[in-house]
């Protein structure tokens, strides 16, 4: 996330009216990671948001994006963020796709069955926003993804906050006022919950308890939008604390690299004993594979299929373990596929592959050094072995060429130090 220390801020002025396409042309205009200034209007569109960037509105009460009844309003892009709408009318008002995003001081409304859901290993800061329901609406559907919730009204929703598939959500000084299930937890998930309020609220919650400074009485009404509360900055440093918490929580996979070109391994390492990995290519062949838990050495049951997309896919199911440790179910694989790790013709060993996990390793086979790598990358020395280490939250693109070691090379990672 440091890459957004340096922004581009982009303004345009129009007369308050409605618009169609006209955000997107901004969005298409920019780079990614710049500052976009979306002047008061009504704007009949959906948005999808470039990586890196801050789309801000004039506010809630005067900016506004209308879906017209669209399947998704807001479309993130990897850890991109919105400051000062309103977003309504559609079934999915905003949708981080399993990347990072940022929600701020936004009013979300007449949008179902979710006003925001959060998938896929993703996660982000949701704070400052009025969520405000129909009756049969989620407020926020946390699937597989572990965001800050922080001071947010959500309200008048079937559920206000869905957290689900294993992840831990932190939700801090909300209020949940006349939902008619304030917070519903299953799957494996579990809520850190703290200092927040409910009110009106048919069940307050159901998969757990209350934390021990929530609060059941009365709030005072919100109004009815939003308050300009923080600066860019502001949420910007909030996001990247969140982002370093949060991300050191989601599961690793680790490419060994040391084995013969056209096959590599792949070990993935869960907090929890259920889960499923699968090839990011349909014509991988899954050569080889076992689980097992890294504390007790148990073997774990777990069966090989091809899934309907027709990528192979190795299953791991183990309900009746639900102790949970950081990196303690470990999948070891095999993958045979020459496309993703092949020899060049200069003696380079080239290495491609798409991942959706956020905490990549990757071990470099010995007598070789890393000499581009098309994401940032970390390498350092573990027990004599060279470590890459990538850190993005979203569908990654990896591309590495490693080269033989040589006297007087180039060593742009300055791992021969």
């Amino acid at each position: 996330m440091k890459h957004l220390l340096c922004i581009t801020i982009v303004t345009l002025s129009l007369a308050l009216f409605s618009h169609a396409g006209v955000i997107q042309e901004m969005i298409d205009a920019a780079d990614a990671g710049a500052v976009v200034m979306v002047p008061a209007g009504t704007y009949v569109e959906t948005i999808a948001l470039k990586d890196g960037m801050t789309l801000v509105g004039e506010g809630a009460e005067t900016t506004v994006i209308d879906g017209e009844g669209a399947a998704c309003i807001v479309s993130a892009g990897k850890d991109s963020a919105l400051v000062g709408f309103t977003i309504r009318n559609g079934q999915i008002g905003i949708s981080n796709d399993g990347k990072a995003v940022g929600v701020f001081e936004c009013r979300i409304e007449e949008c179902a069955p979710f006003a925001i859901r959060l998938t896929d290993n993703g996660c982000g800061v949701i704070a400052n926003n009025i969520i405000d329901g129909n009756g049969k609406s989620t407020g926020i559907g946390c699937y597989g993804s572990n965001p800050y919730i922080v001071n947010n009204y959500i309200m008048n929703h079937q559920v206000g906050l869905l957290a689900f598939q294993n992840f831990v959500p932190q939700v801090s000084q909300n209020y949940f006022i006349s939902n008619s299930l304030a917070i519903s937890v299953g799957g494996g998930s579990f809520v850190l919950l703290s200092e927040n309020t409910f009110e009106g609220n048919k069940v307050n919650i159901r998969g757990q308890e209350l934390g021990e400074t929530d609060i059941i009485g009365a709030i005072e009404p919100p109004g009815l939008y939003p308050v300009r509360s923080g600066t860019f900055d502001q949420y910007r440093n909030l996001m990247t604390l969140v982002f370093d918490e949060k991300v050191a929580e989601h599961p690793l996979a680790i490419y060994d690299l040391t084995t013969p070109v056209g096959s590599f391994g792949v070990i993935t390492l869960f907090p929890w004993a259920s889960f499923s990995v699968a090839a990011s290519a349909v014509d991988t062949v899954i050569a080889d594979y076992e689980a097992y838990d890294w504390v007790t050495e148990k073997i774990l049951f777990a069966e090989l299929q091809k899934m309907q997309n027709g990528r192979p896919t190795v299953l791991v199911n183990n309900a009746e373990l639900i102790e949970q440790e950081q990196d303690r179910y470990v999948l070891d694989n095999l993958y045979i596929h020459p496309a993703s790790f092949f020899a060049g013709p200069d003696g380079t060993l080239v290495f491609k592959r798409e991942t959706s996990f956020s905490r990549v390793e990757l071990i470099i086979p010995q007598g070789y050094i890393p000499t581009s790598v098309n994401v940032p990358c970390d390498f350092e020395w573990l027990d004599g072995e060279l470590i890459g280490k990538i850190t993005d939250v979203g569908y990654t693109r990896i591309e590495m060429t490693l080269s033989p070691i040589g006297a007087g090379m180039a060593d742009p990672y300055g791992v021969l130090d």
